[in-house]
C-alpha cells in the first residue's frame, strides 16, 4: 500500500512540475514577444508633430497630435489648410477648410523637395515644404 501511495505521489509531483515547466515556457515566449514588439514601436524618429520654424524666419508653422494644422504655407479657394494626415505609407495629405485635399508624396531627397511644390521632405528637425526649408523649433 504504501508503494501504491509512493507511486500516485510521484506522479502527482511530476505532473506539478510539467506543468510548472510548461508554464515558465509559455511567460519566457510571451517575454520575448513583448521585448521584440517594443521595438516595433516606432519605425523613425521623423515625426512632423510640433513647431517649425523657416530659415528665413518668417513663416512658423505647427503641426498638433490631433492631425490640425496651422500656418501652412497652402492657401486655395477652400481656404487655409486646417489639418492634415501622414499615412503609413508616408503620403501626406493636407486638408482644406472647407472642402478638398492636397496630397504631398515623401522624397528622400532634400533638394528634389526645394525644387518642387507636390514632395515633401522630413528628416529629424528638417522639413522641407512647399519648396521651403523649415527646422523644428518644439514638438
Amino acid at each position: 500500500m504504501e508503494a501504491a501511495a509512493l507511486v500516485i505521489e510521484l506522479q502527482r509531483e511530476k505532473g506539478i512540475i510539467m506543468k510548472n515547466k510548461k508554464f515558465i515556457i509559455c511567460l519566457s515566449i510571451v517575454l520575448v514577444y513583448c521585448v521584440l514588439c517594443a521595438g516595433c514601436g516606432s519605425k523613425s524618429k521623423n515625426t512632423i508633430v510640433g513647431t517649425w520654424e523657416s530659415e528665413d524666419g518668417k513663416r512658423t508653422m505647427r503641426f498638433y497630435e490631433d492631425g490640425t494644422c496651422l500656418d501652412l504655407p497652402f492657401t486655395g479657394i477652400s481656404g487655409e489648410v486646417t489639418s492634415y494626415k501622414l499615412q503609413e505609407d508616408g503620403m501626406l495629405i493636407l486638408k482644406y477648410e472647407w472642402d478638398g485635399q492636397f496630397t504631398l508624396q515623401p522624397t528622400e531627397s532634400e533638394e528634389d523637395a526645394l525644387n518642387y511644390q507636390d514632395v515633401y521632405y522630413l528628416s529629424g528637425k528638417k522639413l522641407v515644404l512647399d519648396r521651403k526649408l523649415y527646422r523644428k523649433q518644439s514638438s
